[in-house]
């Protein structure tokens, strides 16, 4: 959910609609996120700060583990966005035409 604050900072992104945001995410975005060294990254930070987590007990052991599995990828691609904001910006601009027809689409499935 980061990530998508940190699109909301791209100008581009903000003058889509819904459905055309959903298809960027889906074909410029996503792929970024999804990447197995990315995936790696997010797997191996899980464990690093878990194991020295055991050694709380109660509700602090909660927060750090609630904290600790959903923090780090969200950080992680939060700013993998920010690295690729210029490839994202490329995308919207050089794919125009299919993301103008999603929104044509999404028109005439609203209309309906």
């Amino acid at each position: 959910m980061l990530e998508l604050l940190a699109l909301r900072r791209i100008p581009e992104w903000l003058s889509l609609s819904k459905k055309q945001r959903a298809f960027v995410y889906e074909k410029a975005v996503h792929p970024r996120l999804i990447r197995w060294p990315v995936l790696l990254l997010k797997t191996a930070l899980i464990p690093c700060i878990l194991v020295p987590a055991c050694v709380l007990n109660g509700l602090l052991l909660f927060v750090v583990y609630f904290i600790g599995t959903l923090l780090p990828g969200e950080i992680i691609d939060s700013v993998l966005v920010k690295r690729h904001r210029q490839e994202i910006v490329d995308f919207i601009a050089s794919h125009q035409g299919e993301i103008q027809a999603v929104g044509r689409h999404a028109g005439e499935n609203e209309k309906a």
